[in-house]
């Protein structure tokens, strides 16, 4: 059963911004961040209420001081048959005169190709992260929007795609009091999409979406 849930999700929900955010705050100029992330969509099995196993790695470049490339491969959806990797950049938009918030964003190519038929996909993504150290110098508090699209007029079985924008909210903390750093994200993936009549019973606050969480942990190479 969970095999089928896994499959129905990677075809249903991967496609709907279901990855926690790669880089909120750029790093330092060489510095080098390997990071694993796992969770996603909070779903009903058999009574209990747990996260979607997905998981992906993700590294992270320093190019400047204010900007970050980063590159992921999504390691489950691979196990399931779909290669899905994705390149990006982060950036700082804003920083207030006292430092206490800033706005950065993270633009990012996503291509997927199955195993089955070989068919490609890509996707364009965008996120926009308000960030703080307000809790502390060793403790990144976050809150933000990812957008995803969909850039084809036709989804399976020829039908027409009704769906070319799907936003997701998310909000995190990340402590990092050493090399090492440690992640958690709650997120609400694509509020405007209808749950209903589907295979997976997904929570969620309403008719629309899913509620997801992530942990991620990760080093630094300085």
């Amino acid at each position: 059963m969970l095999t089928k849930i896994l499959i129905n999700t990677l075809i249903l929900l991967i496609l709907n911004a279901c990855a926690a955010s790669r880089l909120v705050e750029p790093l330092h100029q060489g510095e080098v961040q390997l990071n694993a992330t796992f969770g996603g969509p909070l779903f009903d099995y058999d009574g209990y209420i747990i996260p979607m196993p997905l998981s992906s790695v993700t590294i992270a470049h320093g190019w400047r001081d204010n900007l970050s490339l980063h590159g992921s491969v999504h390691t489950t959806s691979a196990i399931f048959g779909v290669f899905h990797t994705e390149f990006g950049f982060t950036t700082t938009l804003y920083k207030s005169k006292n430092r206490d918030l800033a706005l950065s964003m993270s633009p990012s190519a996503h291509f997927m190709l199955d195993k089955w038929e070989h068919h490609f996909k890509f996707y364009p993504s965008f996120d926009l992260n308000f960030f703080s150290h307000v809790l502390g110098p060793n403790k990144l508090l976050y809150a933000g929007m990812s957008n995803w699209f969909e850039l084809s007029n036709e989804r399976a079985h020829a039908e027409k795609q009704p769906n070319h924008w799907i936003p997701a909210f998310h909000s995190g903390l990340t402590y990092q009091p050493d090399l090492w750093n440690y992640n958690i994200e709650l997120k609400y993936i694509a509020p405007l999409h209808s749950n209903k009549d589907i295979v997976i019973d997904y929570l969620s606050p309403t008719d629309r979406g899913a509620l997801g969480v992530y942990l991620s942990i990760g080093r630094s190479f300085k």
